[in-house]
C-alpha cells in the first residue's frame, strides 16, 4: 500500500538550499527506495524583465552560458553528496518554473517531487500551493532548517484510502529506521453543524458517544487495512472549531513532530478533485515542518 519513492525530482534554484535538499534525499534513501534523482533547474524566461529570478543570472559573464554554469554547479554538488547507489540526472531548461516542474515530473514519471521552503521567499515561481494543486506525484516540502533525522511522525487520518496510504508510509519509514521512529495517528472527530447549533457538543454524554463511535471507526480502519496497531499511537480530538486543520495545527505545535505524512485528499466529494482544504491550510500555516503529501 505504501508508495515507492524510486524516482525523485528535486527543484533546484542555484542556492544553498540545493545542498540541503540533496543531503536530505541522501538521508531519506535509508527510509525509502530512492534509485534515481533528477536535479531540475528552470531558467526563467529572459523576455520577462520583472522576473526577480533573473538577478543571479546577471552575475554570469557572456562567455559562460547560464545553462552550462548551472549544470556544472549541480554536477559538482551531486558528486560531493551522492554515491554510486543513486543515479543522478541533471536537467536545465527554460520557461515558467512551476509549469516546467510539473511537466518534467510527469514526463519523467517521478514518484516524489522535493521542494525547499525558505523562511524568506526566493521568488522562484515555484510555490507549494501551485505544485500541490497540479502535480500528480507525491510531494515533499522541506524547510531550510529542518532535519532528515525523523524521530516523531504525525499522520492525520480521516479513514479515507489516502490516509491509509499515509499511515502505511509512516509505518514503512519506522520499519526502515529499525523501529527508531514513533508514529502518532491523529483523527479529528467531525460533527454536523447542527451539533453546534443545538449545543449538543457541550453535553459530556454526547462527547462520550462521539468518542466511542470514532474509536469503533478507528478499529474498523485498522482492521480493514491490516495495520499493526502496536506500532503507532492513536489520538482523537473533538473538532470544536469546525476546522480540522486548526486542530491538527495545534497538535503539531504542542508536540515535537519531525515530519507530517498525509494524503492530498480526503473523504469530501470536492476533495476528490482538488487538493484537500485541510492539507493546503496546514502546509500554508506550518512552513517549518516537513510535509510528505501523498497522491
Amino acid at each position: 500500500m505504501e508508495p515507492k519513492f524510486k524516482r525523485v525530482l528535486i527543484a533546484c534554484d542555484f542556492s544553498p538550499m540545493d545542498d540541503k535538499l540533496m543531503n536530505f534525499i541522501k538521508a531519506f534513501k535509508s527510509y525509502s527506495d530512492v534509485q534515481k534523482v533528477y536535479l531540475l533547474h528552470v531558467i526563467p524566461d529572459f523576455t520577462n524583465p520583472t522576473n526577480k529570478d533573473l538577478e543571479f543570472h546577471k552575475l554570469f559573464s557572456s562567455g559562460y552560458p547560464v545553462d552550462e554554469k548551472v549544470r556544472d554547479f549541480l554536477t559538482e554538488k551531486a558528486a560531493e553528496i551522492f554515491d554510486d547507489s543513486i543515479e543522478v540526472s541533471i536537467d536545465v531548461i527554460e520557461g515558467r518554473p512551476y509549469q516546467k516542474l510539473i511537466q518534467w515530473a510527469e514526463h519523467k514519471e517521478v514518484d516524489l517531487v522535493v521542494i525547499g521552503r525558505k523562511e524568506k521567499s526566493s521568488h522562484s515561481g515555484i510555490t507549494s500551493n501551485r505544485v500541490l494543486r497540479n502535480v500528480r506525484s507525491n510531494v515533499l516540502l522541506f524547510p531550510e532548517n529542518a532535519s532528515a533525522d525523523f524521530k516523531n511522525v504525525l499522520v492525520p487520518v480521516d479513514f479515507s484510502s489516502f490516509s491509509a496510504r499515509a499511515l502505511a508510509t509512516a509505518i514503512d519509514i519506522r520499519r526502515r529506521s529499525g523501529e527508531q521512529v514513533s508514529i502518532t495517528a491523529l483523527h479529528i472527530i467531525q460533527m454536523l453543524m447542527t451539533d453546534h447549533y443545538y449545543g449538543l457538543v457541550l453535553n459530556p454524554r454526547f462527547q462520550e458517544m462521539l468518542n466511542e463511535t470514532a474509536e469503533k471507526s478507528f478499529d474498523d480502519f485498522v482492521n480493514k487495512h491490516k495495520f499493526n496497531a502496536q506500532v503507532f499511537e492513536r489520538e482523537l480530538v473533538l473538532n470544536l472549531n469546525n476546522n480540522a486543520a486548526t486542530h491538527i495545527g495545534q497538535y503539531l505545535e504542542a508536540n515535537q513532530n519531525d515530519l507530517v505524512v498525509m494524503g492530498a485528499k480526503g473523504h469530501s466529494l470536492l476533495e476528490r478533485f482538488l487538493v484537500g482544504s485541510t492539507t493546503e491550510q496546514l502546509v500554508n500555516n506550518h512552513s517549518k515542518t516537513p510535509f510528505l503529501i501523498l497522491r
